[in-house]
């Protein structure tokens, strides 16, 4: 319901707030079912634009070389996308969700992340309706709006490993006792609010609520401490490997992120799993072609795609039969996602065995029965992983083991494992030629459990 001139002469008479005016509206259509304040939009207004005219301007002048921008809307094409839900179409144009504050990107090496959203409501009217006398209306629920929005951005931020949704809330619904703080416990998982969770592997919201009204100041200090925490983290996971093309400013590769696959890995795999070689393949991360070289003595030449700096493979939207990769291993999550949206009918990735465990993995990735994990082939002895190969296939042993894993598109049961034995590919001793080895520890450090 509009308000009427009236009102707003009333309001121009008095010079009362912008909450009282919110008031006059509630009274008129029945209390506290409107729930829309004035205040809090002028808060939210707020909210976006000190992230757009105050955040990221300051950003720009500590990262020079990082592209920013900030977004309105999250689709949820793109939430459907990051989720690895191929098939699905919605049923209006381009639905969307809309934070308070947007969200904010770092555009980092041709990969653009999420680095911020937020949110800010201010809620609750009855302190000043007690002081004259009024009745007490019934609690608003923008908290309960704002857990759908939680749903949905724990579903946008899957592919990655920190969750930077930081939530204000204030005013005298949140005082000390309300029943609407309790409606809080879905957002942490009944964790202790007040507490910074952005790298909290179970993507909890960071929620911080008082009665007294948050400034924008207060505000603009926790997002600039956010921002800049993801962006370094982004950073540390790229020099521990999570970057498949470059890891830093110059966009130059460092020579520890590169690690080759030895042909009889690929060799050996191909011998067991069953592929169509009349259909496209593709290696997203070939690097020197280790693996694309011997997709080539299998598959007619015309039919194998392979690239590494020149596309990202995490923004590729193109088609292919087959994906066949060893990508590295701290970008594996974000692999497996966007490979069910691309691969038409398998994919398979070279990972260390552990990659099995994890909770949050099942539920990303392990639970999906549209595109499932098919089967996993262990092999029987550790092979390193090293920067130069032998044009025979063998090398020696390391400390990781690793294993082919396999998702088909619409396989409908449960996934299975089989044994590559590799033993004849594993130098002894004697005839090792410790030059073409690596060590192992800088190996490791390419895959963080």
């Amino acid at each position: 319901m509009n308000v009427s001139k009236s009102d707003l002469l009333r309001v121009r008479q008095q010079k009362i707030s912008k909450s009282d005016l919110l008031r006059v509206r509630q009274e008129k259509i029945g209390g506290g079912k409107g729930i829309s304040s004035i205040k809090s939009k002028l808060l939210e207004s707020n909210l976006f634009n000190t992230v757009k005219d105050v955040l990221l301007p300051e950003l720009q002048k500590l990262y020079p070389n990082i592209n920013f921008n900030l977004e309105r809307k999250i689709y949820k094409s793109i939430i459907a996308h990051n989720m690895g839900k191929s098939n699905w179409q919605p049923e209006s144009k381009n639905p969307y969700i809309l934070p308070d504050g947007g969200v904010l990107y770092a555009e980092i090496n041709g990969i653009k992340y999420p680095i911020l959203v937020s949110e800010a409501k201010q809620q609750g009217t009855n302190d000043k309706r007690i002081k004259e006398g009024k009745k007490k209306q019934s609690l608003g629920n923008a908290v309960e709006r704002s857990c759908k929005n939680y749903e949905e951005l724990k579903r946008f931020f899957r592919p990655y490993d920190y969750f930077p949704y930081h939530m204000f809330l204030s005013g005298c619904d949140f005082v000390k006792g309300s029943s609407i703080i309790d409606r809080l416990d879905v957002l942490t998982d009944y964790e202790k609010r007040n507490t910074d969770y952005t790298f909290c592997s179970d993507s909890l919201t960071t929620v911080w609520i008082r009665e007294k009204v948050w400034t924008m100041n207060e505000i603009y200090a926790k997002l600039y401490y956010t921002s800049v925490s993801v962006i370094e983290h982004i950073f540390m996971d790229k020099l521990k490997g999570k970057n498949f093309s470059a890891n830093n400013a110059t966009g130059k590769r460092r020579k520890s992120d590169f690690y080759e696959t030895p042909y009889s890995l690929t060799r050996k795999f191909l011998d067991v799993e069953t592929f169509d070689k009349s259909l496209t393949v593709c290696e997203p991360a070939c690097g020197a072609g280790a693996i694309s070289n011997i997709l080539k003595e299998r598959w007619d030449k015309n039919l194998v795609s392979a690239y590494d700096k020149e596309t990202n493979f995490l923004t590729e939207t193109g088609n292919y039969d087959y994906i066949i990769t060893n990508p590295p291993f701290s970008l594996a999550q974000e692999f497996i996602l966007n490979a069910k949206m691309v691969a038409n009918k398998k994919f398979a990735l070279l990972l260390p065995l552990s990659y099995l465990h994890g909770k949050k993995r099942f539920d990303e990735i392990y639970s999906d029965r549209e595109f499932p994990l098919k089967k996993v082939y262990v092999f029987t002895r550790y092979p390193m992983l090293g920067e130069k190969l032998r044009e025979d296939g063998k090398y020696t042993t390391g400390m990781m083991v690793y294993a082919w894993f396999v998702w088909e598109r619409g396989y409908v049961d449960e996934p299975t494992i089989s044994w590559i034995d590799n033993n004849e590919d594993v130098l002894s001793k004697k005839d090792m030629d410790t030059s073409q080895t690596v060590n192992e520890e800088t190996t490791l450090t390419k895959f963080m459990l």
